[in-house]
């Protein structure tokens, strides 16, 4: 679903959304 116009550092930023949603159950 990535699409060709997301950056390297929007990637970055959605890993630490994630990680942080993640993190945020415990």
């Amino acid at each position: 679903w990535i699409s060709r116009g997301l950056t390297m550092e929007q990637m970055e930023r959605l890993a630490e959304c994630v990680e942080a949603a993640y993190h945020k159950e415990d």
